[in-house]
């Protein structure tokens, strides 16, 4: 049976390419004798028809790069595919949701989601639990909590230090 030679699913193009420039010979190994699935052979096959260059397939609705062989197949991403296939949302919808949740100046107390993700991860609660409470990643699901609510500052996303309260973590790693 072949092994994986990439760590994460959007690291394969690169380690495809560098595979396909390092090869010599037709047979289907990396460098390192690694030996290529399927899957990935018939990339290489591909690329090497292309001169060299792997093909990017961008999402139709978002413009992002798509790695995965299904998001490729059906040239849209997971969350594209939810949000508007799924949910039957438009661009325009999900702006006015990201609006409603915008500020400008972060509110006194409360702290990135980042340090809440890194509290969560001390006191041995999933971050899938913390994601969940805050309405999931777009904050548009249920709340654990109104104090779950998260607001966009820029690009960042900020909760009520209370989250990060010992009341705020006993209520995470109570729930489901």
């Amino acid at each position: 049976m072949a092994k994986k030679i990439m760590k994460t699913e959007g690291q394969e193009a690169d380690v495809l390419a560098s595979a396909i420039a390092q090869m010599t010979t037709p047979q289907m190994t990396t460098p390192e004798g690694t030996e290529l699935t399927e899957a990935q052979a018939t990339k290489v096959a591909k690329i090497r028809q292309a001169g060299g260059k792997p093909e990017v397939t961008k999402c139709q609705r978002c413009g992002k790069i798509l790695v995965r062989d299904l998001c490729v197949e059906r040239e849209e991403g997971d969350l594209c595919s939810h949000y508007f296939d799924e949910l039957g949302m438009t661009k325009d919808d999900l702006a006015t949701e990201r609006a409603k949740r915008t500020i400008k100046e972060v509110p006194q107390g409360w702290i990135k989601t980042r340090q809440l993700h890194r509290i969560c991860e001390s006191h041995s609660i999933p971050v899938s639990r913390m994601v969940k409470a805050m309405g999931t990643d777009r904050g548009m699901g249920p709340l654990l909590d109104p104090r779950f609510e998260f607001k966009y500052v820029g690009n960042a996303r900020y909760v009520d230090g209370w989250c990060a309260s010992e009341e705020g973590l006993a209520l995470l790693k109570a729930s489901n």
